[in-house]
């Protein structure tokens, strides 16, 4: 299980508001193909300088969250949807 701190590229605070309960959707490519995994947003809403997502990686899937453990270092850019959802 890893957390991670997402911020916007340029250091602004997060372009959006997010509630308790909520979810991001991450987009990584793998095989060449784009491949949406949404997370909880594990980090507080008072916060606005960056959003956390804690995710356990899946090894048997070689999916999106073997992806940011293996693949996603410090620094690189993601795609971020979101947030979405109620509690």
């Amino acid at each position: 299980v890893k957390t991670f701190r997402l911020m916007s590229p340029d250091g602004a605070p997060l372009p959006f508001a997010y509630l308790p309960g909520q979810f991001l959707t991450l987009s990584v490519e793998l095989d060449g193909k784009p491949v949406k995994r949404s997370y909880t947003i594990a980090s507080s809403p008072t916060e606005r300088d960056y959003v956390e997502v804690t995710v356990k990686e899946e090894v048997a899937h070689r999916g999106v969250s073997f992806h940011l453990h293996e693949v996603v270092r410090e620094g690189d850019d993601l795609t971020v949807a979101g947030p979405s959802g109620k509690f």
